[in-house]
């Protein structure tokens, strides 16, 4: 769902202090030492601070398999001044680059961080954790890792108030990478990076770590809270909270009643929090939340199409989502659209937005329930709790198959006239290895006639529109269209009139070219024609035998004539049917066809 966007930055430090110990690294300086396994080549080992002013490995240029791990430490810096002066807290700060293989943001394979010496454990300490990468996958830079702009960088302040004096005395820190470090399993073959020389420097504050998030509202009247959530008291027993807006503050608090909450604030104000340590108020840090821009709406209040629970609605043309808007509250300005498949709305996932209360969009399959739901929104402020409706897709109707759950194939169009034979007799091959359930793309030419045919004579063909809302034809073992149309249909087979389908190879083919007079089908040779084609009042029918049945049907599948003429011609009064395209299913010797036709 779409949120609105918080400035959730990291807390910024303000310090009031002289500083006992502020050392930079000043590389090179052969006091320092590089340690690991790892790649001596110069083509990876970039850059080697001991000599250098620089810190910089290609993992790339170590070649894969080489599994890389390099350490650039310091000497020993002994802390104990700083301790002794209250200066309790240390932070390292350096510029850096590190190009990472995958997009910025995402797992990665490689480690890259800074550690600290617990002189008692003699043992490395995780200060940093994994840094993050400031190139991703697609950047340019590939070798040379110091050449790129790098990024500043600040370790979380560390706190040495409970070092012990051997833990003082013998501090040191170091900057460590590892190609497969954070995924053991990986291939050990990364990218790289580069650090300009380090400075750590002590401090006495360490501010207060929080995180802000909207609270409660006082909705109609547009007055917002927000919440302060205390994980860190820093240097500090008890903290105050303050606000640039206008809000009381909250003094003398410590993490028991965390989170605390703040206000009340306009909507959509920019609000900055400051956390200090109510015993040295230079100590603090800030961060800023913007309130909600508006109260958020109520939910629709039903759907108008489909009606819930409503069944039999078009599988494969487009249908009409509509609904009520809301009867209360602000007026929404979007509605986000989710459907799913699960009737908890477990798996409910976005499908679209619009401005209207309506929306059309085709299912695209069969005896399918879809469970959906309409969120509005104001100002990108949502409605919560709102209700799950559904509806139910009809199921085949014997006249055409549109469902396609193996696809299209083969991916290309099949361009008759410019790969085949339009001869009236050659049967040309789109497909070899066709399955039911898919379809092919065939390029058809208006006026043209073709036969649409399987090499399995049970196959139920249907001819469709190129998005695959629209049936044209269909047939029992190949289906004869006069094309009213230039352009791509889809040619779909099926094993039977229900829509069935099967991965088993069967061979699809066109016969282009084909002449008939006054709209002459061939059925089985049997020969039926009809006419005219768009038709205003009546359709004529004439046969060589006699025409069993003759029913039509609407482009929703619902039958709207039908005719038991025992004759070999048949008139239909379409005159009372609404413009349009209609589907008229024609039964003679026990054998059915179904043809389009156009009411004008």
């Amino acid at each position: 769902m779409k949120k609105i966007t918080l400035l959730l930055a990291l807390i910024s430090f303000s310090y009031g202090f002289s500083q006992t110990l502020n050392q930079n690294a000043s590389w090179p300086n052969a006091n320092w030492t590089v340690t690991g396994s790892y790649s001596t080549d110069p083509t990876a080992f970039e850059a080697d601070p001991t000599t250098t002013s620089n810190f910089a490995f290609d993992d790339d240029d170590a070649g894969n398999p080489n599994d890389d791990d390099i350490a650039a430490e310091s000497p020993v810096i002994d802390l104990t001044a700083a301790h002794s002066a209250g200066e309790t807290v240390i932070t390292v700060t350096a510029n850096y680059f590190f190009r990472v293989v995958n997009t910025l943001g995402t797992a990665q394979e490689d480690l890259l961080t800074i550690q600290y010496w617990d002189n008692d454990a003699s043992s490395w300490m995780e200060w940093v954790g994994a840094m993050d990468g400031t190139e991703g996958a697609g950047g340019p830079n590939t070798n040379n890792f110091c050449t790129p702009t790098k990024t500043a960088f600040e370790t979380p302040p560390l706190n040495i108030s409970g070092f012990t004096a051997t833990q003082l005395s013998g501090f040191k820190y170091r900057i460590y990478y590892d190609d497969d470090g954070l995924e053991p399993t990986g291939n050990s073959w990364e990218w790289g990076f580069c650090f300009d020389s380090p400075t750590i420097v002590s401090s006495g504050c360490a501010a207060a770590t929080f995180t802000l998030a909207q609270g409660t509202n006082n909705c109609p009247t547009e007055e917002f809270f927000i919440n302060v959530d205390i994980t860190d008291l820093g240097t500090a027993t008890t903290v105050n909270i303050l606000n640039d807006g206008g809000a009381a503050a909250v003094n003398g608090v410590d993490l028991s009643g965390s989170p605390y909450s703040v206000g009340p604030f306009p909507a959509g104000t920019d609000v900055t929090i400051t956390v200090e340590d109510a015993a040295n108020s230079s100590c603090n840090g800030m961060n800023n939340l913007t309130t909600l821009a508006s109260c958020p709406p109520s939910c629709a209040t039903g759907p108008i199409t489909p009606l819930d629970g409503a069944i039999d609605v078009d599988a494969f043309a487009n249908i009409t989502l509509s609904w009520t808007a809301p009867a209360s509250g602000p007026a929404p300005d979007n509605y986000d659209i989710y459907v799913g498949t699960m009737s908890d709305g477990s798996d409910q996932a976005f499908f679209s937005s619009t401005t209207d209360t309506f929306f059309e969009a085709p299912i695209g399959a069969y005896d399918t329930t879809i469970y959906w739901s309409i969120i509005p929104s104001t100002l990108g402020v949502e409605a919560t709790g709102c209700s799950l409706w559904s509806f139910t897709s009809a199921s085949p109707d014997g006249t055409s198959c549109l469902n396609a759950p193996n696809g299209q194939w083969p991916g290309a169009t099949y361009d008759i006239a410019a790969s085949g034979t339009c001869d009236g007799t050659t049967s040309n091959e789109v497909v070899a290895n066709g399955w039911t359930g898919e379809y092919s793309l065939v390029t058809v030419v208006d006026g043209e006639t073709y036969i649409f045919e399987s090499s399995v004579g049970t196959d139920f063909v249907t001819i469709g529109s190129e998005d695959g809302t629209t049936a044209y034809a269909s047939g029992e073992g190949s289906a004869t269209w006069t094309a009213d149309l230039s352009g791509n249909v889809r040619f779909y087979l099926h094993n039977d009139t229900d829509c069935n389908t099967e991965q088993v190879d069967r061979i699809r083919s066109v016969i282009c070219g084909v002449t008939l007079s006054t709209e002459d089908f061939l059925f089985n040779d049997k020969l039926f024609t009809y006419y005219p084609n768009p038709v205003s009042n009546n359709l004529t029918i004439q046969a060589q035998k006699n025409i069993q049945n003759v029913t039509v049907y609407n482009m929703l599948g619902q039958e709207v004539l039908n005719n038991i003429p025992n004759t070999v011609e048949s008139t239909v009064d379409m005159s009372n049917l609404k413009t349009g395209a209609y589907f008229v299913k024609v039964t003679i010797d026990n054998k059915t066809e179904t043809i389009r036709v156009i009411r004008d």
